[in-house]
């Protein structure tokens, strides 16, 4: 469905074209500006959502990057304790043999 614009039915290129090429140029020109300023006026809020949204996602993922960084070191000292308890548990189990074997010898002297 075509729109008619600024509300006057006659106002388009094919009826001014038939009364002068100017008229007919400027009234393309005129049609396609308010083409222009309606596309902008649906199109400006868009902008703006998307430029919030990118604003919102940077930070986001600036603090998503500090928690990555805070897990990551987290990891390490989880990984660092998990290989100290695992040497202490050896030892231990080195010294409970070691006094067991201790532990039968001196049964038998």
């Amino acid at each position: 469905m075509k729109k008619e614009y600024l509300s006057l039915p006659d106002f388009t290129p094919e009826i001014m074209g038939g009364k002068s090429k100017a008229a007919q140029g400027i009234c393309s020109w005129v049609i396609n500006t308010v083409k222009y300023w309606e596309v902008i006026q649906d199109v400006e809020p868009k902008r703006k959502a998307l430029k919030e949204s990118l604003e919102l996602l940077e930070s986001a993922t600036i603090k998503l990057n500090e928690v990555e960084t805070k897990v990551a070191e987290l990891t390490a000292k989880l990984n660092k304790l998990i290989s100290e308890y695992d040497t202490a548990m050896a030892e231990k189990d080195a010294a409970l043999a070691e006094a067991k074997r201790y532990a039968i010898r001196l049964d038998l002297a």
